[in-house]
């Protein structure tokens, strides 16, 4: 359930931000840049916002495909799932996206893409013909990789190391010291931002040894 996973306390405030949103853009921006932008906070709505600045007469979960369309799928998801094959030496293929069943879907009403709240409705609907249903009527999973507990374990010693050899002027160091000893106690989940630093350290050590030669 929501409040027995891991990073509940991270889940609620994401979720209180979602709804402090004064109106619908503002909630498609916030929702956009939870999706997992890794560019900044501007930088991630951006793409959004155009699509939605674009006035285009839609509304409700037509604005909310279209923007998918125009940002979420081709420059985050699909980018994703491109670098990852093509570093395998494989060519994704993604049959839903084909033009046909793309602009099929345009034309579907509402009520039948969330159907009595039930969403992907005509989807469930043909898999049930070929797929057990307990195979995919079931709760969404995740691919997220497990900082917050791998800092707190295998990843423990190997960042600790970080903090007490790297000491950049430029960084709050005593802010991070505080973050790493909050994430240690398990009193709330500060991995994202301990990540970012450890990443930097990593890179700064790099370019510092590139640099030499």
């Amino acid at each position: 359930s929501f409040l027995s996973s891991q990073g509940a306390a991270d889940k609620i405030l994401r979720a209180s931000e979602i709804f402090m949103s004064a109106h619908e853009s503002e909630m498609v921006q916030r929702l956009a840049d939870q999706g997992g932008f890794a560019n900044n906070f501007v930088q991630g709505l951006q793409p959004y916002r155009s699509a939605y600045e674009e006035n285009t007469g839609l509304s409700g979960l037509a604005l909310w495909q279209y923007c998918d369309m125009r940002s979420y799928l081709p420059d985050d998801i699909l980018t994703k799932v491109d670098r990852a094959t093509m570093a395998s030496s494989l060519e994704g293929r993604v049959p839903l996206l084909d033009h046909r069943i793309v602009e099929w879907s345009w034309r579907l009403p509402a009520s039948l893409k969330i159907h009595h709240g039930v969403s992907k409705w005509p989807l469930q609907k043909i898999l049930e013909k070929y797929v057990p249903k307990e195979y995919f009527d079931r709760p969404k999973m995740g691919f997220n990789v497990p900082l917050a507990a791998w800092l707190r374990t295998d990843l423990k010693d190997w960042a600790q190391a970080f903090f007490e050899s790297h000491k950049h002027p430029f960084l709050n160091h005593e802010l991070l010291k505080q973050q790493w000893i909050q994430h240690q106690s398990g009193q709330c989940n500060m991995h994202n931002q301990l990540w970012a630093y450890l990443m930097f350290c990593q890179w700064y050590e790099f370019a510092e040894q590139k640099s030499a030669f």
